[in-house]
This record gives C-alpha cells, structure tokens and sequence, in this order.
C-alpha cells in the first residue's frame, strides 16, 4: 500500500478520502470488496483494471479462513459455491514427496481422535503405535477419513459430538469469483475503471504517490493507492523501485504451466500436490472441470519437459494448450517471440492471435519475422496485414531464419509478393540482403529492420 499523504499537522483531518485500487483478479476485487463493505460510503473506492490484461484465471485452491473472509462480507455461501463453480476442500494431499509412493495427507482441522480425560488422544496413540497395535494416526482424524471416502457434510454444531466442527475450505474458479465480487463491490458504491495505466506521477516533494495515468490520457488522483497487479508491481516497483529480492536459492522453481482438463469422475474433497523430478504438479477439481499445473525449476527441464510431464498425468482429456504463466513479462523482462507465434508447417499450431493479444498486455513483448521469407505454408495475407500495420507493426523486429533458404515463392504462391518483386528478390544472391528485401515488400517497414538495437541496449 503507498500513501499520497504527508503526516498531518496537529489538528488536521488526516482520514482517508479516496482510495486507488491498481489491478483486478481476485487480490484486486477482494481489497475493494473487504473496504467497501467495512468503511461503507466514507470513502471513495475506484478499481482500474483492463479487459486487455485480464488475469491468470487458474482453479484457486484455499485454506479455511476463506470462509471467515466470507462470512466478513455477509456471503451465502451456499450461492459463492454455485456462482464460482465450486466444491469442499478438506485438506491436501501430499503425493510422492518423501519416495516414490508416499502419500500424506494434511488435514484441516484437529488431527487424531478425541481426548479422554487429562490425557491427550496422541499419548494413547503414541503407546499403542510402539505396541504396534494401531493404525497410521489418518485413520483416526475425521477430515482425512472422509477425504479419502469422497464425503463432505458442513459441521453439526453438535455439543460433544465429533461432527460439531469440521474445518472445511473451498477450490473454485478464480476468474469467476472475481466477477461475483465485482458485482459485490459495485453495489456497495465502488467505481471500476477500465484502461491500462501508462504512468504514474509521483510528487517531487517526497516521492510518494499523486496520481496514475491511464492509456486515455485520464489522469486518477488518490490519498491511498493499493497494488494489485500482481508480478507487474505496476506502483510498488515500476513507479516506486522497491526492489525484488531473490531467493531463487531457497526456492529454485521458477516456472509454472497450467492447463485445464475435463473432470473425471465425481470431483475430490481436496488438493493433490504431487512430486515431480523437478517440481511438483497441483490438481484442483471444481463442479465443471480439474485445474491442474506444474511448477518446476527451468535450470533441470525445459518448458517442452514440464509440458510433456503435466499432460502425461492429468485425469482427463486436456481443455487447452498448456499455457506457461507468464512471470518474466510481469516482471518487465523483455521477451522475443520467434516467428511472432505463426506456425510454418502444414501442421504446426498458430498462436498469432495469442501473440498479438499479449503484446497489448505487455509492452516488453516482441516477435521476430525470421520465418515469413522461408518456406512458410501457413502464412495468410490477412495475418501479414496483422503484423505490418497497427500498434502490432511497432513490436516487430527484423531476423532471418537462415541456414534455411530464403525465398519468395510462397509468398507469391499466397498472392502477398507480386511476381515482379519475388523475381527481383531471387536475383540477390546475398541471401541476407534477399530476406531482407522480401521483407520490405510484404510492406514491414524500416523501424523493423532497426528496432532491435534499442530493444536489446544493455541499460
């Protein structure tokens, strides 16, 4: 949270006014749900986030003090299940952690059974265990057993009743509960504003926060901005430089891909957290499909490895392409995408689309032409129109795909060269300086060929 405020001289009104939430998604809809609802209409609450940007949108898997940030908000929650996609979550299991074949599972709520008397349930285990005489300590902790069996029942309220309290928590839709949450939010007064924010002025007196801007040109004035923008850090280190510390030593895994499937069978009272060589992989099953993900150290295995490893043990037949999230953009390293994401054979998988849709959510995003002067079987002249003109034309750079031989006659073939150019280029027996030329003709312009220096200047 970064304030705009200087301390106030003695007897000064010094209360929050208006306060800026930066960023969407459910760290940004839960920030402006939980204030509106506890400081009511005091305070001017306005949300800026952008349709552009969107968010991660994974099954979110969570603890039981959920239900107490919930119950703060005065939420059904027998309708939060049904809005969000959700189901119970009683605790997580712990798969092929300590060996191959290991499970464990981490229970919510009391572990073991009840105690008798002055003398604890674990020391009647304890004796017994070394007698042999008993099972593993799961067997006599309620969540556990019923994980295991597939059952779920809320907490009776019962005095003296094993069923009186039965810790549960949720997974659910992450994108969907944000939506529910706006909705919440709006009702209570807050303002949404959709846009990107482009900067971020800050006052020269103390460097603390004035206002943001937004690609508009609209300029947002707050006394309390809050930074929900997740690895972008948008206030808290674009406009602030607060500093990342790195504990990649500690923690090496770095990367993460996430993919939906569809669920099969019935979904599963809790989360799985399973080993992996180089990581680890979530299951999250929700009432419409299972979330599932890997997140592993890119210094052992590539994103091709992880991908193979996730799609190799879902449960269902997959909803989507793995889709690597998106850490080094969010963090501003800048990325070159290799042939803008166009396939080049037959049976290559496009993501143009993908790449042009990333780049307006990213402005640290680029993509290289190298393929489009080689044997490119897939480029179309309406995806050439994409990539020479438009806000998509000034993230192009120019490289060749050479060793691969350059030549023209599919962009011809595809109605993109004339006849006149294609001949004109295969005269060039440079064949450099004969990429580059047909380049020039399918129309990228000459801030292509040039852009590269800047984007990758040494800072």
């Amino acid at each position: 949270m970064m304030s705009s405020d200087s301390v106030p001289m003695h007897g000064e009104d010094s209360r929050i006014r208006k306060i800026v939430i930066v960023g969407g998604g459910t760290a940004g809809w839960m920030t402006a749900a939980t204030l509106s609802k506890l400081m009511g209409r005091s305070v001017s609450i306005r949300l800026i986030e952008s349709d552009e940007i969107g968010i991660v949108g994974v099954g979110e898997a969570t603890i039981p003090q959920i239900r107490l940030f919930n119950a703060t908000l005065g939420i059904d929650e027998d309708e939060f299940m049904r809005v969000t996609q959700g189901t119970f979550k009683l605790g997580v299991e712990f798969v092929d952690w300590s060996h191959p074949g290991s499970r464990y599972m981490h229970a919510f709520g009391t572990v073991g059974g009840r105690d008798l008397g002055l003398v604890q349930f674990y020391q009647y285990w304890l004796k017994l265990h070394q007698l042999g005489k008993v099972a593993d300590l799961g067997s006599y902790t309620f969540n556990q057993v019923a994980a295991r069996l597939g059952r779920f029942m809320r907490g009776t309220g019962q005095p003296n009743s094993p069923l009186t309290n039965i810790f549960h928590a949720f997974h659910f839709d992450a994108g969907l509960y944000a939506r529910y949450l706006r909705g919440f939010s709006e009702k209570l007064g807050v303002v949404r504003s959709e846009g990107k924010i482009v900067d971020s002025v800050l006052r020269a007196e103390d460097g603390f926060i004035e206002a943001v801007v937004l690609d508009s040109g609209e300029r947002i004035e707050g006394e309390l901005f809050i930074d929900c923008s997740g690895f972008r850090g948008l206030l808290i280190e674009q406009a602030l430089k607060t500093g990342f510390e790195d504990w990649s030593h500690w923690l090496p895994c770095n990367r993460a891909l996430a993919v939906p499937c569809e669920i099969v069978p019935e979904p599963t009272p809790f989360t799985r957290a399973t080993a992996r060589p180089a990581g680890w992989q979530w299951r999250i099953a929700l009432q419409h499909r299972i979330g599932n993900g890997h997140v592993y150290s890119s210094d052992f295995i590539d994103d091709a490895q992880a991908s193979a490893i996730l799609l190799a043990n879902l449960d269902g037949k997959p909803l989507a392409d793995p889709r690597v999230l998106t850490r080094p953009l969010e963090i501003g390293v800048k990325c070159i995408a290799a042939h803008c994401g166009t396939g080049t054979m037959l049976l290559d998988t496009d993501y143009l689309d993908v790449f042009a849709e990333m780049t307006a959510r990213f402005p640290n995003l680029y993509g290289d032409n190298s393929a489009l002067a080689a044997l490119n079987f897939r480029l179309r002249p309406t995806a050439l129109r994409k990539l020479t003109t438009g806000p998509l034309a000034e993230r192009i750079l120019h490289g060749s795909d050479l060793p691969v031989p350059i030549s023209g006659l599919l962009t011809w073939a595809g109605g993109m060269l004339s006849w006149r150019e294609h001949r004109k280029a295969a005269r060039i027996e440079n064949p450099l300086e004969r990429d580059a030329q047909i380049k020039r003709d399918l129309g990228f312009d000459e801030g292509a060929f040039t852009r590269a220096a800047e984007v990758l200047r040494l800072v």
